[in-house]
């Protein structure tokens, strides 16, 4: 898990005189990629970013599931085991097969709604 200053410097933003949570809060504005507070302080799951910054398909993803999930709730979906992923967590093709993460979270969506 990165501070959100760490996810700050990853991201190119300015986190100077910014409390932990206000630019946590900053980062998360535009849906793009998400927080968890642990222990009151803000903590960003690493596999959202990448040496450029946020990865671009997790706030398509977060657009999806957080219609029905919370951040930690959304957190063990990206670790845990997935059904349209043969077995397999989406972390694991978050970077190789992104289209096909997204897919697996409407399916989701789709099956919890009906």
């Amino acid at each position: 898990m990165f501070s959100a200053h760490e996810a700050a410097e990853i991201c190119r933003v300015s986190a100077a005189g910014k409390a932990p949570m206000d630019l946590a809060r900053e980062l998360a504005r535009d849906g793009s990629c998400f927080f968890l507070t642990r222990d009151g302080e803000p903590r960003f799951p690493t596999y959202q970013f990448s040496a450029a910054g946020k990865k671009p398909i997790v706030g398509k993803l977060l657009e999806t599931l957080s219609l029905l999930r919370s951040s930690w709730e959304i957190a063990v979906w990206f670790r845990a085991s997935n059904g349209w992923l043969d077995g397999k967590s989406p972390e694991e093709f978050l970077d190789s097969e992104p289209d096909l993460v997204l897919d697996a979270a409407l399916q989701e969506v789709v099956e919890e709604t009906e």
